[in-house]
């Protein structure tokens, strides 16, 4: 069987920003800095009028006005083949491309004309000396996916005693995008948008996962599920400010910067679960042991990266809370069904 399909996805337009935006120019809120604040009175009897009085240089968001709908096209072609009674394999292409998608660019700058690199305002000023940050919501951020996926399955294969199936798939992929989070990535030449773009934090070359289950007699019950990955990118960055944008990726105040995600992991990734179970029937009621195993091969799988280019443990792994990275364990349950 071949198949094959076209989409485009639109992704919501945030209309509290433009009512921010406008709060703001009309001076109905104001943002005020209080340090160590009482409970009883954390302002320390500063009242919104005092505030606007003095007038001080403040911090501006606003929306662009070309701000557009972000927008994802994606397209897939693929092959899909059953194999006698209880097998199937397929093979599929997919590609993605998003587009008009939201970043946020500090845009109260000046320009050098020669090294279009940002002038830092501490020295030349601002366009605007009544603001200070001049945070700008466009959608001039995009992203690319490609990737093929193989996946296979078989159904009620073995003899009458351990009737088993399994399914697993593979994935060959590239991510692209020239920003991350899901609102508003800031970038850091506010003037050279193209060095943003890299590999994706989502990029994995490499993703196998497998699964299976098997009837056992005495209603014995095994299942499992594996998964491999090959290293994944790592968030490079540094702590440098050499022209007052706000930290970011700058290396020195030449304007050098390094890639995004321009490290990866230093391993693979495997992890294997087990689950096995029985049940027993008393009457009406139906009580179901269980033990289950994660990490079973008790894989040393590294998380947590510091990228901060110069830190003393830079590209040097941390520990996480996350299940996927913790070393074996095994729990025992039981159920009732009645």
């Amino acid at each position: 069987m071949v198949r094959g399909g076209y989409g485009r996805n639109f992704d919501k337009v945030l209309l509290n920003i433009t009512s921010n935006e406008r709060r703001q120019i009309l001076g109905q809120y104001a943002s005020y800095t209080v340090l160590n604040p009482s409970y009883d009175n954390p302002l320390g009897g500063i009242t919104f009028e005092t505030i606007k009085a003095q007038n001080l240089p403040r911090d501006m968001i606003v929306i662009a006005n070309d701000y557009k709908t972000p927008t994802q096209d994606q397209v897939s072609i693929g092959l899909a083949q059953q194999v006698g009674a209880g097998y199937a394999v397929q093979m599929d292409y997919v590609h993605s491309k998003g587009f008009n998608e939201p970043r946020a660019r500090r845009i109260n700058f000046f320009e050098d004309p020669v090294t279009h690199l940002p002038r830092n305002p501490t020295a030349f000023g601002r366009p605007f000396p009544q603001f200070i940050d001049i945070t700008r919501y466009e959608t001039t951020a995009k992203s690319d996916y490609d990737g093929w996926q193989f996946g296979f399955q078989g159904r009620d294969f073995g003899p009458a005693w351990l009737k088993a199936q399994f399914s697993g798939s593979y994935t060959l992929s590239w991510t692209y995008s020239d920003h991350e989070s899901n609102r508003f990535d800031q970038v850091t030449n506010p003037f050279n948008l193209a060095d943003e773009w890299s590999f994706s934090a989502s990029d994995q070359r490499h993703r196998f996962i497998v699964n299976g289950m098997a009837r056992l007699p005495w209603d014995v019950t095994l299942s499992t599920i594996f998964f491999a990955g090959s290293p994944r990118t790592i968030n490079t960055r540094t702590n440098l400010d050499p022209f007052g944008t706000g930290t970011g990726r700058w290396l020195d105040a030449t304007g050098a910067t390094i890639p995004r995600y321009s490290a990866r992991t230093e391993k693979n990734d495997y992890k294997l679960d087990l689950r096995l179970s029985k049940d027993v029937r008393i009457g009406h009621m139906r009580l179901q042991g269980l033990v289950e195993g994660f990490n079973v091969l008790n894989t040393k799988n590294l998380t947590n990266y510091n990228g901060v280019v110069g830190a003393r443990t830079y590209l040097q792994a941390a520990n996480s809370t996350d299940t996927f990275y913790q070393p074996r364990q095994v729990q025992l349950g039981f159920r009732v069904s009645y």
